[in-house]
């Protein structure tokens, strides 16, 4: 069962991953949108974990790791 809880959250996530996918598509642009955006979720889930709050600083963490594994995968 869903909760409003859980909607507010997944809608948080989906806001954050697109803002900062945003930033990175400009950084990347022979990577697909498709993986910036995947690259950018899982190092999201990676970092939150469960229950665990979303800080005001957690997007500009998330692009650095997002960042550096799509400067990897370049290489």
């Amino acid at each position: 069962m869903t909760t409003l809880a859980d909607t507010r959250s997944e809608h948080g996530r989906a806001t954050l991953v697109a803002g900062v996918s945003a930033v990175l598509e400009t950084r990347f642009p022979l990577t697909t949108l498709q993986h910036v955006r995947d690259v950018v979720g899982e190092s999201h889930d990676a970092i939150v974990g469960t229950g665990v709050p979303i800080r005001a600083f957690l997007p500009n963490v998330i692009e650095h790791r997002a960042r550096a594994r799509l400067v990897a995968e370049e290489r």
